[in-house]
């Protein structure tokens, strides 16, 4: 049952990582770096990155455009308006697109069915989530170094055709992680551990037929960090060694079972 979709348009943005020269912006289409320089008129394709543009050259590319799936990476502009023009955009991905705070664009590109939005600190406002109707799959996730951050993730909670989400190194100013309990088609929820341990237990009783990791009192650590191999589930819960911390696990355990249960009977 696990998503795929987000995997996917990660591999379709890769590149060979051969570049021809060190000239910026650059620009790949299908696979290939496009010449700027030498190459003129509509750059129409299936799928295209671009890479390092500014505030001046980011338009241009773009309004040159025709594609289905488009990455934006490290491009240095607040204002990405422009993509409304891509009428045939299915996919969109904006990765350390750090001076962007508004994506009201989302609302002249009804056909967006794959949205990553990675390392954007500054886009705190998801209601232009609301107009994607037929989202199957999102990303909100900050970087290694900066978080991202929603005012509320209740826009979310309107996506009822949503199958994957992937929440990670996110701050949630209001609501937790509550909110994404009406995405009712879920099928594949990633979550890392920085929301109070009762948000996990309400999602778990009402996402019941969703996949995720962090439904459960503790996640086992693929690899122990200083003999620890247990991470228990919640904000500033320990990580403990599930043979030496047997009784507080159970503990930790009893608790989100009661979470569980009381979320349970509220719902009747």
């Amino acid at each position: 049952m696990a998503a795929h979709y987000l995997d996917t348009l990660m591999n379709d943005l890769t590149n060979d990582g051969k570049w021809r020269d060190d000239t910026k912006p650059k620009v790949f289409l299908d696979g290939r770096e496009v010449d700027l320089a030498h190459e003129r008129g509509l750059l129409s394709g299936r799928v295209a990155s671009i890479i390092d543009a500014n505030a001046k050259t980011f338009a241009p590319l773009v309004e040159r455009l025709d594609v289905e799936k488009l990455g934006l990476f490290d491009v240095r502009t607040g204002d990405i308006g422009v993509l409304a023009r891509l009428t045939r955009l299915t996919h969109l991905s904006i990765v350390a697109t750090t001076k962007v705070s508004d994506i009201s664009v989302l609302r002249d590109l009804p056909g967006i069915r794959v949205l990553s939005i990675e390392d954007c600190p500054k886009i705190a406002d998801l209601a232009p989530l609301t107009s994607l109707g037929g989202l199957l799959a999102f990303n909100f996730s900050g970087g290694m170094w900066n978080a991202n951050r929603a005012a509320t993730l209740a826009p979310v909670g309107h996506l009822q055709n949503l199958e994957e989400l992937r929440l990670l190194n996110l701050r949630v100013q209001d609501g937790g992680l509550r909110p994404v309990a009406g995405c009712s088609a879920l099928k594949h929820l990633s979550l890392s551990n920085q929301f109070e341990t009762a948000d996990y237990a309400y999602l778990s009783v009402h996402l019941s037929d969703t996949e995720c990791e962090m439904f459960a009192a503790d996640t086992p650590l693929t690899k122990p960090i200083g003999g620890k191999d247990v991470m228990v589930t919640g904000r500033r819960k320990p990580f403990l060694n599930a043979e030496a911390d047997a009784a507080r696990l159970a503990r930790y355990r009893a608790e989100f079972h009661r979470l569980q249960e009381e979320f349970r009977a509220a719902r009747g």
